[in-house]
């Protein structure tokens, strides 16, 4: 199926388009595979870390990176996304100490 999800974006980028999560699900389901979103995410992650192809992602969808202009998008949106996720993770924290006291050992 990977090699499926690789054909959708390689062809969405010949029309300069980001494909949206939903329609890699359409159309793979048109193709017979039955996959949820999130498996969809997490094989486009798998293939980004694998390096087995070069997939960016922003708020409308993922796309094939073909120039630096692509990569740095596709880097700064990934960077955007720590903040928050740090801000998220330290109210977890503070809420468990304020309901729980101290975390035993370390998170991270």
């Amino acid at each position: 199926m990977d090699e499926k999800i690789i054909s959708i974006l390689s062809k969405a980028e010949e029309d300069k388009r980001i494909v949206c999560i939903t329609d890699i699900q359409r159309l793979l389901s048109y193709l017979g595979y039955t996959v949820s979103q999130v498996e969809i995410r997490q094989r486009i992650g798998d293939m980004c870390r694998n390096e087995v192809a070069m997939i960016g992602s922003c708020d409308k969808g993922f796309f094939m990176i073909r120039s630096e202009e692509d990569l740095k998008m596709a880097i700064g949106y990934i960077l955007s996304r720590i903040d928050p996720m740090v801000k998220r993770t330290k109210g977890l924290e503070k809420m468990w100490r304020d309901r729980n006291g101290d975390i035993q050992g370390t998170l991270f």
